[in-house]
């Protein structure tokens, strides 16, 4: 049986979020006015809160955190 490799990752977590976000964006501008648009910008501004939640500095102090 092969063992199986960890994969790296070449970018964060943070940076493949905010490309994501500006991808659904450029997409957004090409749809026209409706659901399938909205959708795209309500996705786009979800991953811009994750992020931003994400490197809150409560978050980041409670990482690897186990004493409670």
């Amino acid at each position: 049986m092969p063992s199986q490799g960890h994969l790296q990752q070449a970018a964060t977590l943070e940076e493949r979020l905010i490309r994501e976000a500006q991808t659904l964006r450029e997409e957004a501008k090409l749809l026209p006015e409706g659901l399938l648009r909205d959708a795209a910008l309500r996705k786009a501004l979800q991953i811009d809160t994750a992020v931003i939640w994400a490197n809150s500095p409560g978050v980041r102090q409670s990482k690897g955190s186990d004493s409670e």
